[in-house]
């Protein structure tokens, strides 16, 4: 029998010209209920296809790649939220402070939200410590509760989180209340009762800031000897120095680092002139952070006047002529982990990670913890040894050191390469203006790549791809629009044909991604180097030193969540197993849940098959199905 598409009536068909074959589905017959031309639907087709329905249920339950996707789970949502404000900002205004602006500001952030969500999950938790109770172990607050209380505590935490980081920007406070609604939760419940979930997560929130107005960032602007008092983040350490010139001057780690000229005229004639505008430097402060152990030794850049004078001439050098073969790949990484700080951009990565690996709640909130941990301390420990040494950027450096060598570069957006005085080299995106040793992005994400190692037991890149179209670069944009002022015939609209050459970049679609979180970390490193950031020994020594911080970071949080005297304890909410094991049980699970729906598939496309062969084969010759 089949099924008309519109009217649903059964019919027994035949085929014109062909009496011994069933219709197939999707043929057109004359229904005469209709009136018209129809579509034929059988049962065959059908049952196919609620067998495919089941294959994919199967693999959901299985672990398989092709499972319908579940929610995100409460601590995923506001990281989501957070990352929106970071990478890809809801309003203009400050938050409170450079939390955008900085790398600093970035990774504080995203360590008071990671931490706020950790502490409200620890206190239900039957031996995890919360970060704000490190040394008070005898005063650790248990609370028992359903997973609803922990999603309410944590949404309430991390609400009260955005609420201090965002107090200047209506509209990122905006979406955090809209958020607390959706959840069905009232932002107008602010007490600090610990025996209801609200109560809990406002109270540990408070803690969380408290802690964070004494952290050394002057987040407030009432610290003693503030620049600008009142400001947020306002510089209460020390004034600017003075730029001198690099080769002779014996006051050299004394100097003000400076952001890449407006133009060229303003170096022509004295290509080591500082910029004495505040707008142009940005103070470094001496953050005590979160734990100070968690601090490393570097061995410091090469200087002039030491006996590595001749290494800091020759990496500045090689930086000078290595921009003349950037490839489209070299910039496009560039231009992305210059998007935002180092520490933003692996903290998406960790939360993309934990999606995709389907982590448990509880394993979401114990790695981005780490992940908040790392990065912080991580900027702690890299903004000291800016402050300490003081050492000069490229966009400084080059234009200064070799004034009257020329060579081959990098000649500007669109130019390709050719042969430039040194005073004209310019890097390939506009530089920060802090110092240049060590690099922050190689020293974050070094961090962060330890600690994502460490949680999954693999060093397996499960964070998502990233593609760039063709033409898309920021720096050297594909523009066709003949109106638009930046428009230069056949060469903001045609394609470079390789390093060195002109057009826009890239020349075909690109994308980024890589095998390991090692592997993105070094890659991150390196991009500094392309963008012109960096020299040689400002990279590397950085990512020894971030993954050594690293290492203590995932020894400190190991010890809260999982602390050593009550490690042989059950939790009751903790979902401690094997993240290892649950990736490969996921694999496992996957392959033998498809295997087994497969086998069945084929046992019901037999039966079908066989009852279409010995079942009901009457004819109606009132219908006579039409091909189409």
């Amino acid at each position: 029998m089949f099924q008309c598409d519109a009217c649903q009536r059964w019919f027994h068909l035949k085929c014109q010209g062909t009496a011994k074959s069933e219709v197939q589905p999707g043929v057109l017959f004359f229904c005469r209920a209709c009136e018209r031309n129809r579509a034929a639907m059988c049962p065959r087709s059908t049952l196919l296809l609620q067998a495919a329905l089941c294959v994919v249920l199967a693999l959901a339950f299985s672990g398989g790649v092709t499972r319908v996707e579940a929610a995100d789970n409460i601590a995923l949502q506001w990281y989501e939220l957070q990352d929106r404000v970071l990478f890809a900002p809801l309003g203009s205004g400050p938050v409170r402070g450079p939390n955008r602006a900085t790398a600093v500001g970035q990774s504080r952030a995203i360590f008071l939200l990671t931490s706020a969500v950790y502490d409200a999950w620890a206190v239900y938790d039957s031996k995890a410590i919360p970060s704000t109770y490190r040394y008070e172990q005898s005063k650790v607050p248990r609370m028992r509760g359903s997973s609803a209380d922990i999603n309410k505590a944590i949404s309430y935490a991390a609400y009260r989180l955005f609420e201090f980081m965002h107090v200047e920007e209506p509209l990122v406070l905006e979406a955090a209340k809209a958020k607390l609604q959706s959840l069905g939760y009232d932002p107008a419940v602010n007490g600090t009762d610990t025996k209801t979930p609200a109560g809990v997560g406002n109270f540990l929130a408070a803690r969380i800031i408290g802690a964070a107005r004494l952290d050394g960032t002057n987040s407030e602007g009432d610290h003693p000897g503030s620049i600008h008092p009142n400001e947020p983040y306002a510089d209460y350490r020390h004034a600017p120095g003075q730029i001198h010139g690099l080769v002779t001057a014996p006051t050299y780690p004394n100097y003000q680092p400076m952001n890449a000229p407006k133009s060229l005229e303003e170096i022509k004639n004295d290509p080591c002139k500082g910029i004495n505008s505040l707008d142009h430097w940005t103070p470094l402060k001496e953050d005590d952070g979160t734990v100070q152990e968690f601090n490393v030794v570097m061995p410091g850049p090469p200087m002039p006047n030491t006996a590595r004078e001749a290494e800091f001439r020759q990496q500045f050098f090689d930086l000078f002529a290595y921009s003349a073969n950037l490839t489209d790949v070299q910039k496009v990484d560039a231009e992305f982990w210059a998007y935002a700080s180092g520490s933003e951009l692996f903290y998406k990565i960790t939360f993309d990670s934990a999606r995709n690996l389907k982590l448990s709640l509880p394993d979401t909130v114990k790695l981005l913890f780490a992940q908040g941990v790392a990065v912080w301390d991580a900027s702690v420990s890299c903004w000291t040894y800016k402050r300490i040494y003081t050492s000069g950027r490229p966009t400084t450096v080059i234009p200064c050191l070799f004034a009257n060598t020329t060579a081959e570069a990098w000649m500007g957006p669109y130019q390709g390469r050719g042969l430039i005085n040194g005073s004209h080299w310019q890097p390939y995106i506009a530089t920060p203006p802090f110092s240049e040793y060590p690099s922050g992005h190689s020293t974050f994400t070094a961090a962060s790549a330890v600690v994502l190692q460490r949680f999954l037991k693999s060093d397996v890149y499960h964070g998502n791809p990233v593609v760039v179209p063709e033409g898309a670069s920021f720096r050297e944009p594909k523009i066709t629009n003949t109106s638009d002022p930046r428009y230069i015939a056949g060469v903001t609209d045609k394609p470079n044909t390789g390093p060195g050459t002109p057009g826009y970049v890239p020349a075909t679609n690109i994308t980024l991604t890589w095998k390991t979180y090692s592997e993105a970390a070094v890659a991150a490193g390196e991009s500094r180097i392309h963008a012109g950031f960096h020299i040689k020994s400002g990279n590397e020594d950085a990512l020894a030193a971030g993954s050594e911080i690293g290492e203590k970071v995932w020894l400190v949080c190991t010890s809260l969540w999982d602390p050593p005297a009550s490690s042989s304890q059950g939790s009751k909410n903790s979902g401690d197993d094997d993240v290892g094991g649950k990736i490969a049980g996921a694999v496992i699970g996957s392959i033998v849940g498809t295997l087994i729906v497969s086998a069945l598939v084929v046992v019901a496309v037999l039966y079908i098959r066989n009852k279409g062969k010995h079942g009901h084969r009457g004819y109606s010759s009132d219908y006579v199905a039409y091909s189409s």
